[in-house]
């Protein structure tokens, strides 16, 4: 049996998950439980989805028939603005809950990325604070506002890399289970 123990957010509780042969089952640290029975899985939807506090976070969805969509993450909330990664243990827990599934429902779909509009959406919305940040630098710079261009310039430089890594890893795919993508995985 594989476990997996994550926190999503402040509004949660720690959760632990637990690969059996028949269902997903959880309990949450004051006892509550819960189990989602493989038959019921309609779509799995893996993406890389950073933030500013998390730089390099992994969402696995499970959407079902009768449940609300069960999110885990390689991340545990831990504070305000405090997350603790658990990435090897996300990672063995992604693959045996995709060849568990796969075994017991072969009608999963399973889905890597963004949707094809969220990903279009993504990059118009990167070109559209592209070209306002650089029309602003172009202003500030002429007007001898050095200062403020050079700030901005870091902060932009600073994300950058997390942006295009979310861009490549988030095209929009179906994917195989016993195969799953390098760039859903941390």
């Amino acid at each position: 049996m594989v476990k997996y123990t994550h926190r999503l957010s402040v509004l949660t509780k720690l959760r632990t998950y637990e690969i059996t042969d028949d269902v997903l089952m959880w309990e949450d640290e004051d006892g509550k439980r819960g189990s989602l029975d493989y038959d019921d899985i309609l779509q799995m939807d893996g993406k890389f989805d950073p933030s500013r506090s998390q730089l390099n976070k992994y969402v696995l969805k499970i959407r079902s028939r009768n449940r609300p969509t069960l999110e885990i993450t390689n991340t545990t909330f831990n504070g305000f603005n405090d997350f603790s990664e658990h990435s090897d243990e996300f990672r063995d827990f992604s693959i045996a809950l995709h060849q568990k599934i796969s075994m017991k429902n072969p009608s999963v779909n399973f889905k890597k990325g963004s949707t094809p509009i969220g990903y279009i959406l993504s990059i118009l919305t990167t070109l559209f604070i592209g070209i306002v940040l650089l029309i602003a630098a172009l202003y500030f710079f002429t007007s001898g506002m050095y200062t403020l261009v050079m700030i901005k310039f870091f902060l932009v430089t600073f994300y950058l890399p997390s942006l295009f890594r979310y861009l490549k890893n988030n095209v929009p795919a179906t994917y195989d289970p016993q195969n799953i993508p390098a760039e859903m995985l941390p």
